[in-house]
């Protein structure tokens, strides 16, 4: 792959994360920048003026950061080997990774300091004595469904069987050495021993992303509404049309990650390298996540006109964008700053939702490789070698789920 190519894989997710810093103030119409305000304000003169000096700076800031990044490369301070020098396989992706997250932490300090200036406005033009304290709700609401049911998700599963199957059934005939890991040419850098731990870790990390995506669609469905006191019927359709676009939006990120892990773990397995494809893989995310952000904008459109107040007083929402509310009994509430929803901080089951999940993919990484399976002695079949504290982590996946599912369920009967 040319240095242009390799440039263009580091360019598009910053990009991407460049879009989706400054398409918040546009987003969250409601509560711009994390504060809430009554509907006749949304459109002042003054939170027009913030929206569009936050995306100004914003952009100071990331062609700074990105110009950063260009001299770093090209000096090679600290001794980071420049693009003469071999970048192409050292740095560059370093440099890319440092930029993006850099971008991300400048950015939210950006937000932050537009969230303190948008509560002084607030305060000084009284927008709380007119915002209503209170908002309508609805038991026909839950008469017809505001998600997307769980046999949506069937066709994910579905391709994620059919890999393992594959793989289970060609296990003999794979080669002894698997690549785990491609360079920007497309060829296995870092490789393991076949194990079934390699063999089958894309297929477990596509059964997490499944239940992770299925579940935060059940959860959106189940979350309390809130309506407008004025005009309920009208801002209930709004709000079951935003919910089934989220749904709709979730259930085809399920299907499209499941099949990216497919090729992936087609390629690796049946191939051994990627070449060209390599840069099609690393962007392709990342266009299809800006087309879910602009998708996601207009569905919420027809909320904005409504005066829905948000959950929680301006006091629980910490940096304009943490909900942290030990009195309020849910666990995940719709989010001030962006799309969809975020948990409860102040709730330990909402903790248990967020990382659970994260620590099974981040364990599945881990221990893939240490040969978790091995043959059964006497029967068919293969058992845990619990030699390696990844058997015992495999273990504690399925224990861990099953009490997790039992809190939730017994937090949501209360």
């Amino acid at each position: 792959m040319s240095t242009l190519n390799m440039w263009l894989t580091m360019l598009i997710p910053y990009l991407v994360v460049l879009l989706a810093l400054a398409a918040v103030p546009y987003i969250s119409l409601r509560t711009p920048f994390g504060v809430s305000v009554p509907s006749g304000a949304r459109q002042h003169g003054e939170i027009s003026r913030m929206r569009r000096q936050h995306t100004f700076l914003l952009l100071i800031i990331a062609v700074v950061i990105a110009g950063l990044v260009g001299l770093l490369d090209v000096s090679g301070v600290g001794g980071i080997p420049t693009a003469a020098a071999g970048a192409d396989e050292a740095s560059a992706p370093m440099l890319g990774i440092v930029g993006t997250f850099g971008l991300l932490l400048a950015g939210f300090a950006l937000y932050i300091a537009f969230h303190r200036r948008m509560l002084t406005l607030k305060e000084q033009q009284g927008w709380q004595q007119v915002q209503p304290q209170q908002a309508a709700t609805m038991l026909s609401f839950r008469n017809e469904p505001s998600t997307y049911g769980i046999v949506w998700f069937l066709p994910s599963l579905l391709v994620t069987v059919i890999c393992a199957i594959i793989a289970i059934m060609s296990y003999d005939t794979l080669p002894a050495i698997i690549p785990t890991k491609f360079d920007w040419n497309g060829e296995a850098i870092t490789t393991h021993a076949k194990s079934w731990g390699i063999v089958l870790q894309l297929n477990m990390i596509q059964l997490g992303m499944i239940g992770l995506l299925a579940f935060t669609n059940k959860a959106i469905g189940s979350s309390s509404v809130r309506l407008d006191p004025n005009r309920p019927e009208q801002s209930a359709v709004a709000e079951r049309k935003y919910r089934r676009g989220i749904s709709l939006s979730i259930i085809t990120l399920c299907f499209f990650i499941v099949l990216l892990l497919g090729w992936v773990q087609a390629v690796a397995l049946y191939r051994g390298s990627m070449g060209g494809e390599a840069l099609f893989i690393a962007v392709l995310p990342m266009l299809f996540a800006g087309v879910s952000i602009f998708y996601m904008m207009r569905v919420g459109k027809n909320r904005d006109s409504f005066d829905i107040p948000s959950r929680g007083q301006d006091r629980h929402w910490k940096l304009g964008s943490i909900y942290w509310n030990p009195e309020d009994p849910a666990i995940m509430v719709e989010k001030r700053a962006g799309i969809g929803w975020t948990i409860n901080a102040a709730k330990p089951l909402a903790w248990v939702i967020f990382l659970v999940p994260i620590i099974i993919v981040v364990g599945i990484s881990l221990f893939a490789d240490q040969g978790i399976f091995v043959r059964k002695s006497s029967g068919l079949g293969w058992t845990l070698d619990f030699s390696h504290p990844g058997a015992w982590f495999a273990l504690a996946i399925p224990i861990v789920i099953i009490l997790s599912m039992l809190a939730i369920a017994n937090h949501r009967r209360h």
